[in-house]
């Protein structure tokens, strides 16, 4: 039984941790503003692509180790150390090989994604840097040190949007902002490690053995974090293989405000797996109460955003982008379908994350690409975003089914 005082803290992790990304939000709202208004649709296109890249680059390459280093962290504190030098060493070794294919292969490279050979060096540090991130706050997150992770959070989006700032008042076109945006993830990435190893000293080696305990979680985690991620940008990666810049610029207003809705249940969902590990609670009732709570929340926060969109979108970007506001409209049902899955799936890879919950993320991913490439030869960018939604609602409706069965399986396989 969970006591009162674990609720509140737990809760209290949620509402800071909800409280810090929606500061981190307003702070990229406020950079997404600033580049659209000063670089236009398709300079704007461009240094979305950018960073869209960087994301994949970093999401992609993190090999299932963000999972395994909440796992691990939350079993035993005193790896912090010994993971974090290896999340270093991962974060380094992918940056350099990036470094090294645009060197080898990046003119054809380039014209394929219609970008100047010399960003894709940027995508590389983004990569890089982003993938660091996301390394390290998985092991702020298994040690619960969530306030931490949120300064931090915070303390990136401010850099970030500095640089942008000074960008706009020099008036700098799309290479300046995507140098300025390499910088800043540099920069904090560096300040990040600083921070996390100033008490803790100890070895620099590679550990093997922290690897090998956490390679059968992370193999299954790596395959769905990275489907997942691939479907949560499926939209986005079919928009920027097309090359149409300035229908990627519309597509980036209306990604940001998917990003944004997906705060709270990644915030719940973010506190609630390391909690756990921690207690070794993996009780239905209380995750499907969880469940039931963030899905009225975000039933009603799509709403309000499917009404003030047409109103909100021109207002803050400019009448150039309103061409947003449907494909945005588009994204609402993966919005619902996410909130669904990220809370649920807490359940099911507490115990032994499930191959079954892998092969539904790929099909998923598999369903939206290959819907979101057919519909946006007719619909464009919302078509790109109608086949995102499918895809979601595919792996929704996957995970209920896997959660079913577990729970009745008799009744699933139809036995007296």
């Amino acid at each position: 039984m969970i006591s009162e005082t674990e609720k509140r803290r737990v809760a209290s992790s949620v509402s800071s941790t909800i409280a810090a990304r929606f500061a981190v939000v307003v702070c990229g709202l406020a950079t997404s503003i600033v580049s659209a208004r000063v670089l236009g649709p398709a300079g704007r296109g461009q240094y979305f692509a950018v960073m869209t890249l960087g994301a994949l680059f970093g999401q992609a390459l993190n090999l299932g180790l963000t999972s395994s280093n909440v796992l691990l962290g939350a079993q035993d504190h005193g790896r912090l150390r010994p993971l974090l030098v290896n999340s270093l060493y991962v974060a380094a070794f992918f940056g350099l090989v990036g470094v090294a294919i645009v060197f080898a292969w990046g003119r054809p490279l380039a014209a394929r994604v219609a970008l100047p050979a010399s960003f894709l060096l940027a995508v590389c540090a983004i990569g890089a840097t982003i993938l660091f991130w996301n390394l390290a706050g998985s092991l702020l997150m298994g040690v619960e040190r969530f306030h931490t992770m949120n300064v931090w959070q915070l303390v990136n989006a401010l850099v970030s949007l500095a640089g942008v700032a000074a960008c706009a008042l020099y008036r700098a076109g799309s290479p300046g902002f995507v140098l300025a945006a390499a910088l800043a993830a540099t920069s904090t990435a560096i300040g990040l490690f600083c921070f996390m190893t100033a008490d803790n000293k100890g070895s620099w080696r590679f550990s093997w053995e922290l690897v090998r305990l956490g390679l059968g979680f992370s193999s299954r985690a790596y395959l769905a974090l990275v489907f997942g991620y691939f479907l949560q940008r499926a939209g986005a990666a079919v928009m920027t293989v097309r090359g149409e810049a300035s229908a990627l610029g519309e597509y980036s207003i209306a990604s940001q405000a998917f990003d944004v809705l997906l705060i709270i249940p990644a915030s719940v969902s973010t506190v609630l797996f390391p909690f756990l590990v921690r207690t070794g609670e993996a009780s239905w009732p209380q995750v499907r109460q969880a469940a039931r709570y963030t899905v009225l929340l975000m039933f009603a926060a799509c709403s309000a955003t499917a009404i003030a969109a047409p109103w909100v979108v021109p207002l803050l970007f400019g009448k150039q982008y309103a061409a947003a506001v449907p494909v945005l409209w588009a994204l609402l049902p993966a919005v619902v379908a996410y909130t669904v899955v990220s809370v649920l799936s807490q359940y099911l890879v507490i115990r032994d994350f499930p191959w079954s919950l892998v092969i539904v993320w790929a099909i998923g991913v598999v369903l939206a690409y290959g819907a979101a490439a057919a519909l946006t030869r007719v619909h464009g960018a919302t078509g790109a975003a109608l086949g995102q939604s499918f895809g979601a609602a595919f792996v929704c409706a996957g995970v209920l089914a896997i959660i079913g069965y577990r729970l009745h399986p008799r009744v699933l396989r139809f036995e007296a």
